[in-house]
């Protein structure tokens, strides 16, 4: 998991132990390796792991090798994506990730990128969308939701 998706994930939903050893892992995968980066990786041994020990982890390396954060659209936008990957590789089912990204959609102020999210989930009547095809997606819901996964990786 990126910088980026982590905070956008913590924004809306909240990190666990778990989130923050993924990031770890993430940094040693890229090759950047340090004490306290190996140090929070290495708590994925442990079960559970210690969310609070591993915010420490995170925060001494943030500190350590000077990581500016992200604003918070582009947090969101980003964990919107990771989100959207893991519906497209099955990792994730397609209507939790729809609720998730719903939740995102409403925490980032209703971006235009994630607006249909919104749509589908709450089927404002207010908001009109030409880019959503309600027959298909009611004709099957997980598959039409894959294709909307995929759209938005597409703009990336």
């Amino acid at each position: 998991m990126e910088t980026e998706e982590l905070l956008g994930k913590e924004i809306v939903f909240g990190i666990t132990g778990e989130d923050y050893v993924k990031w770890a892992e993430t940094l040693l995968s890229k090759g950047c390796e340090n004490e306290n980066i190996e140090a929070l990786a290495s708590l994925g041994l442990e079960s559970p792991i210690d969310t609070d020990e591993a915010k420490l982890y995170y925060n001494k390396i943030i500190k350590e090798l000077k990581m500016s954060l992200p604003e918070k659209k582009d947090a969101l936008m980003a964990y919107a994506k990771y989100l959207a990957r893991q519906v497209v590789d099955k990792k994730i089912s397609p209507e939790n990730g729809a609720s998730m990204l719903f939740r995102i959609c409403r925490e980032a102020d209703y971006p235009k990128e994630l607006i249909d999210w919104y749509i589908i989930t709450e089927e404002p009547g207010h908001i009109r969308s030409d880019s959503i095809d309600f027959a298909a997606l009611n004709q099957n819901f997980d598959q039409y939701i894959v294709k909307m996964a995929r759209h938005l990786l597409a703009n990336e």
